[in-house]
């Protein structure tokens, strides 16, 4: 394969060389002054010498001697420094010699080895940065590989694209983003000892191993998904374009890598063309829907709290983020470097939809991961006269403490969500999209298709299709949620005491 150009700034040579000959320019600037200053700093030295003899001769008892008389001017002792110039100068011109040398070893080097042509640059992504800046290094591979066949290298006849999971908004991302996250590495099935690994652009760097682990840790949903679009196309040049050349080298080297984030699907065109063009690499794209009537309700209780207009204002913002497929996959499908765009519907095997989409192992989880709030816990929300801050976040964690406490199938008998929209709105939803999804049909493989078109709640306005049953409030709704959130609180109590314990005794353990 052909080497990339040879570039001396890349070389730790070039580098030494120039420090070697900086220091020689500055040391031949302080020449003046700093024999003045070693004058009198070995001078002092001498001086401390002579006294220490001359306390060594009182100890043993000799008759002493005033130093004062027996003093001797200090050049005529040792005209000489006892630490010349000259001994730092000649280590300068060593290190910057040694280093030249082996730069034009270097450069010797690659000239006899074919040279790739420069890779193609996509419009510069943010502000401009000043080129002279030196760039962070790229980030390395934190998981140890095992080193891949000659034929997993991607070669000009195989153009491997970088793959984008794109959402939509509340179509089972949460899952597929746990599932990669925590197994990251996945063969592919039919590509000759390729890999698929998930990754993250995030903190404006590039997350692997895990760096990944570690800010999945810090998210209440335990999982790590990359920025979003308008923090991605502003990062500074120099930094996207790090992130950019990682990207290249990995691919080159048999690693297919996977981003996602749910909200892309729904960014501005302008955006999403910037990012695809800037990334300057094949793309494949795989997107989710789901019904608009089911996709606008989990969202109104996604940011319920956020929510203070009146539904039939809200939906029409609403389609801005989730439902309004056609138009989202338009704004894809004709991005610079997207070559295909792969529609999948959601359901309760969303992760291994798209492990089969793209053509890597099963996942290892499975299920949906963001669970709805319960009818009586959507209920409690919606009385609260200052609803709790962002509910998705503290959804997972209430969840998570509730299985914890073994107290799921007590919440889950609660009753599900409960749908928001009246009939009315509900005709209104299923109108507004009809002629979008008769579009949408057009950008689907055959399977998804016929599913759709069977599937009543896209095209019917007819209430009983899309409510599901929820069971009344009961006087005891709100006594039997809160017994439950108190175990589930004492649960987290417990793991939260003994995971304090074991690190108090570690803590002890590497002290002593």
């Amino acid at each position: 394969m052909p080497s990339p150009p040879f570039r001396a700034t890349d070389s730790p040579w070039f580098w030494g060389c120039l420090f070697s000959v900086m220091a020689l320019v500055g040391m031949a600037l302080i020449a003046p002054k700093y024999d003045v200053r070693q004058r009198q700093i070995e001078g002092r030295f001498l001086g401390r010498q002579q006294a220490h003899i001359e306390r060594s001769r009182r100890a043993a008892g000799l008759e002493p001697v005033d130093l004062a008389e027996t003093a001797e001017d200090r050049d005529a002792v040792a005209p000489e420094r006892i630490v010349p110039l000259w001994t730092l100068a000649t280590l300068a011109v060593l290190a910057a010699t040694g280093s030249a040398v082996m730069l034009a070893r270097e450069a010797f080097r690659a000239s006899r080895q074919p040279q790739a042509p420069p890779q193609p640059v996509g419009p510069a992504v943010g502000p401009q940065t000043d080129q002279s800046a030196t760039p962070r290094p790229a980030p390395t591979a934190t998981d140890a590989m095992p080193a891949l066949p000659p034929e997993a290298s991607i070669t000009p006849g195989n153009e491997l694209p970088l793959v984008l999971h794109v959402g939509g908004v509340k179509t089972g991302s949460s899952a597929i983003q746990r599932d990669l996250t925590w197994d990251p590495i996945r063969p592919a099935l039919d590509l000759g000892g390729l890999r698929y690994e998930y990754m993250a652009i995030a903190q404006g760097r590039l997350l692997r191993g895990p760096a990944l682990s570690d800010a999945a840790a810090c998210f209440s949903a335990l999982y790590a998904f990359s920025g979003r679009l308008e923090e991605l196309v502003n990062l500074p040049a120099a930094d996207f374009a790090t992130i950019r050349d990682t990207l290249l080298d990995l691919r080159r080297q048999g690693i297919v890598p996977i981003l996602s984030y749910e909200g892309w699907l729904s960014d501005p065109a302008e955006l999403i063309h910037r990012f695809t063009a800037s990334l300057a690499m094949p793309l494949k794209v795989v997107a989710f829907v789901r019904d608009p009537v089911s996709a606008l309700n989990s969202w109104y209780w996604e940011r319920v709290a956020e929510i203070d207009q009146p539904i039939d204002a809200w939906i029409d913002e609403a389609f801005e983020m989730t439902g309004a497929w056609d138009g989202f996959l338009e704004r894809w499908s004709t991005a610079p470097g997207v070559g295909a765009v792969d529609v999948r519907l959601v359901d309760a095997a969303a992760t291994s939809t798209f492990c089969h989409a793209i053509g890597c192992e099963p996942p290892t989880t499975h299920g949906l991961h963001n669970r709805s709030f319960t009818a009586a816990m959507a209920r409690f929300v919606s009385r609260c006269p200052q609803p709790p801050g962002y509910l998705s976040e503290m959804k997972f964690s209430w969840w998570r403490w509730v299985e914890a406490a073994g107290a799921t199938a007590e919440c889950e008998a609660l009753g599900g969500l409960p749908l928001i929209f009246t009939d009315d709105q509900i005709g209104r939803i299923v109108a507004s999209t009809t002629d979008a999804n008769r579009r949408l049909l057009d950008r689907c493989p055959a399977d998804v298709r016929q599913r759709i078109e069977g599937d009543p709640r896209w095209w019917s306005a007819d209430p009983a299709i899309h409510r599901r049953p929820t069971p009344p409030p009961e006087p005891a709704e709100s006594d039997k949620l809160l017994e439950v959130t108190l175990r589930a609180l004492a649960a987290a109590d417990l793991a939260w005491r003994k995971v304090s314990t074991d690190l108090r005794h570690a803590s002890t353990r590497q002290q002593d």
